[in-house]
């Protein structure tokens, strides 16, 4: 029997050897073993428990002043009073915040803490994840879903909203919606594995 020849040897180590970065770059498996914490400032700290927005320092009271008393003449139509104009120093009147809240479930991985998405008091719009714990992961992403948090992960990975990477799989951390995005839309928000189309876990978003 004819023994394989060094060459062919090497070259059969090569591909092997070439396979095996291959797989370690795409699956990353270290990542399992390595914990990204990030501790992102609450975003929601100036704002009440109640969920109102801040309010305004209040100014002393006007006392108003009855208008003069005239006499009009007989048979003649006394003038009706005027309305006074509105305040301009008035704040205007807003819409109340859309106030979402959510806790994680697991899907493929192990996964906890909770989701407040709301508006902050400087006008910006934010996902605020607090308190998380999952797995580490190649490419995981967070993405505001229009499904519902029910189900397996065959429901996430369309018509959602990337919001970004994820920032760490421990802590507390931050991600901006854009200004004309309809929060009120989403039902929950995903860590989704974009290179293996898997869930790690999902947050069903409901009224606060």
């Amino acid at each position: 029997m004819r023994r394989p020849s060094r060459r062919a040897a090497i070259a059969g180590a090569v591909v092997v050897a070439t396979i095996a970065i291959v797989a370690a770059v795409a699956f990353a498996p270290w990542r399992l073993f390595i914990d990204t914490e990030v501790r992102d400032a609450d975003p929601f700290a100036a704002v009440s428990t109640t969920g109102d927005s801040p309010t305004a320092p209040s100014t002393a009271p006007t006392t108003a002043t009855a208008p003069p008393t005239t006499t009009t003449p007989a048979g003649v139509e006394a003038p009706s009073p005027t309305t006074a104009p509105p305040d301009p120093t008035s704040p205007p009147t807003t819409a109340a915040p859309v106030i979402r809240v959510g806790s994680f479930r697991s899907i493929a991985h192990q996964t906890s803490g909770n989701v407040r998405v709301r508006p902050t008091p400087d006008g910006r719009q934010v996902v605020f994840i607090e308190g998380l714990a999952t797995d580490n992961g190649p490419d995981v992403r967070v993405f505001l879903s229009p499904h519902p948090p029910e189900g397996d992960d065959s429901i996430y990975g369309t018509d959602e909203l990337e919001l970004g990477p994820l920032k760490g799989n421990i802590g507390d951390q931050t991600y901006e919606v854009p200004a004309d995005v309809d929060l009120s839309r989403y039902q929950s928000v995903v860590l989704w594995c974009e290179r293996f189309s898997v869930g790690f876990g999902v947050a069903g978003l409901t009224p606060a």
